[in-house]
């Protein structure tokens, strides 16, 4: 149906009309139906003039009518609006000539033009239209005017009272069209003016509407800000309440702990004191105050070294730089045996003092804390007890040398011959003669140490690859005894030291003795004597039964043996590694070990050149 539509429209109006503007299709439309409608009456004026014999009139009909088929043929494949409006217009303009020139049927002709004014300002418009009005007027009245002076001439086919009356009436009717448009236009134009004014009175709502609802949005967006900033101030308040509450209970932990800490620092017999990094006392206890007579009042935030005078014995000339040992290696120090302590009048008082550090989670030194003992009654004690040691060893050694000499009498043929059984029991007796006197010896050692006299301590250049090989020589009987090897290695076969060469063989002997003693048979003992940058490593192994770990720390003090050596069958009096120590530190060198219970020791001696 839509598409017989459309040829229907095409077969009338041509194909243009689909391809012109939509607000010029009205009157494109209206041509084309004016000039069909004016073909078709002057065809049937033509028709009728044949009819009635009025035979030119009727040609001159027929030529009229070819030419507005032209024109209508025109308008149809015209390529301009304008030019469609020009032939419209003067088609229009022929047919109103024409039926007025011509009467019409019955002289019903002079009606038909009555449209024109209508048709005309339709197609041209109020200015154009008034043009084509006023040139179809001329030529109305000329024709008149004619027909009126030239009445033989039987111009127009009407009474000149009806030509006069159609004349006003027809430049009435123009007028009334002309001014009904001017009227119209007006009103168009008041109205797109109003039109205009109320699309810029509607573009401004609008944009004021767009410009509110932006604003409301950004107000939106502003309100969500705030309220997620209320939401953070919220938890940020919650967080730092409960960040106060979690100081306030760690104050209060604080509080209780400092309160327990001088409860425990109160309650402990030995003189406690705390200093900070820079060495400036902040605590001590009162057992402090009462062994040092020092308050704390009077020594609080001063240094530690100026305050505290510790030296390194009786003689009070050396100082002991316990805390700036700790400070220095970040490890525990303690002063040695024989330090005092020089009190605020002068007295001088036997002490003992542990420095240990004190580290922040960075392992950064904080301070230290330093326990100090009075050993007073201990030292007078270890006193009375070298003086007892050494009175008995004195005592012992003379009777045990003269029995020896006796024994020895025994034994010299000039004396008398011996049975057998007399010479073995003469030796064993010997034997156990000269271990009560190695044990005297031992003893007197031990007092010399304790007294702080050092042995006596001889020096000269020996060779040390010659002493040690005596020392092993000497062991070499209990050795063999037992299927057991020393292995002896050095770097050097000269090495050349100044020493107490009998103190230096005895240490040497003390370690290969004692690694021999605590080894199974048939196992090796290795020496090595190793030359190094200004110093001489002796290094004693063995594969025995090692010392137990727990007590590692307490091998090198007298009288000491281990559990597992005090379980053996072999005899010792704990003497031998206190004695070696000294004899080591007696020629400014020092004594190490290390040992793993079950699989052996090994036992290090350095020695300056």
């Amino acid at each position: 149906m839509q598409n017989l539509k459309k040829k229907l429209i095409r077969l009338a109006l041509g194909d243009k009309y689909f391809l012109r503007p939509r607000e010029e299709i009205g009157r494109y439309v209206f041509l084309s139906a004016a000039t069909l409608v004016g073909v078709l009456i002057i065809s049937g004026y033509s028709a009728i003039n044949f009819i009635i014999g009025d035979t030119p009139i009727a040609l001159l009909e027929v030529l009229l009518v070819i030419a507005l088929l032209l024109g209508l043929f025109m308008i149809r494949t015209a390529t301009s609006d304008e030019l469609a409006v020009f032939l419209g217009s003067t088609i229009v303009f022929i047919i109103s000539l024409h039926n007025f020139f011509s009467g019409g049927f019955e002289s019903t002709g002079i009606f038909w033009v009555y449209m024109y004014p209508a048709i005309i300002f339709f197609i041209q418009g109020r200015r154009n239209g008034l043009r084509w009005f006023l040139f179809f007027y001329v030529t109305v009245v000329g024709l008149a005017m004619t027909d009126a002076y030239y009445p033989n001439l039987d111009v127009l086919p009407y009474l000149p009272f009806n030509v006069a009356m159609f004349v006003v009436s027809f430049l009435v009717v123009g007028m009334i069209i002309y001014f009904y448009q001017l009227y119209q236009e007006q009103t168009q134009s008041l109205l797109a003016a109003q039109t205009s004014k109320l699309q810029s009175t509607n573009e401004e709502l609008q944009n004021a509407i767009i410009k509110r609802k932006k604003s409301e949005r950004k107000l939106n967006e502003v309100v969500t800000q705030i309220s997620q900033q209320n939401s953070e101030l919220e938890d940020s308040r919650k967080a730092t309440m409960s960040l106060l509450q979690d100081i306030e209970e760690e104050k209060e932990k604080n509080r209780n702990d400092k309160e327990q800490l001088e409860v425990i620092l109160n309650s402990i017999g030995d003189g406690v004191i705390v200093v900070d990094n820079n060495k400036n006392i902040r605590i001590a206890n009162p057992a402090f105050e009462q062994i040092t007579q020092f308050s704390l009042n009077d020594i609080k935030d001063k240094k530690f070294e100026d305050v505290m005078d510790i030296y390194q014995d009786e003689e009070a000339k050396t100082q002991c730089n316990i805390i700036d040992n700790v400070f220095e290696t970040h490890t525990l120090a303690r002063t040695k045996s024989e330090a005092v302590l020089k009190k605020i009048g002068g007295e001088l008082m036997p002490v003992e003092c542990i420095a240990t550090p004190l580290f922040d989670k960075e392992d950064q030194i904080l301070g230290s804390v330093i326990v100090m003992r009075d050993v007073s009654k201990e030292r007078a004690i270890d006193k009375m007890k070298s003086e007892f040691v050494s009175v008995a060893s004195h005592q012992l050694k003379t009777p045990l040398t003269g029995a020896l000499w006796t024994l020895e009498l025994l034994e010299n043929p000039e004396t008398g011959k011996l049975t057998k059984k007399q010479k073995n029991l003469t030796k064993e007796l010997g034997d156990v003669h000269k271990k009560m006197l190695d044990l005297v010896n031992e003893l007197l050692n031990v007092s010399r140490i304790d007294r702080g006299e050092k042995f006596d301590i001889i020096k000269t250049k020996e060779n040390l690859v010659s002493v040690a090989k005596s020392a092993m020589l000497q062991l070499e009987p209990i050795a063999h005894k037992r299927k057991m090897k020393i292995d002896f290695k050095t770097n050097e076969n000269t090495i050349e030291i100044k020493i107490d060469v009998h103190k230096v063989e005895e240490m040497i002997k003390n370690l290969l003795s004692n690694a021999l003693k605590y080894s199974d048979d048939g196992k090796t003992v290795w020496l090595n004597l190793n030359k190094a940058d200004k110093k001489v490593v002796i290094k004693v192994k063995d594969e025995g039964m090692g010392i137990p770990k727990k007590q590692q720390d307490q091998i090198f003090k007298k009288f000491f043996r281990a559990e597992n050596a005090r379980e053996s069958e072999e005899e010792g009096t704990g003497l031998g590694l206190y004695i070696a120590k000294a004899i080591a530190e007696g020629h400014s060198g020092k004594i190490s070990f290390a040992s793993e219970e079950g699989k052996g020791t090994e036992f290090t001696i350095e020695l300056p050149l």
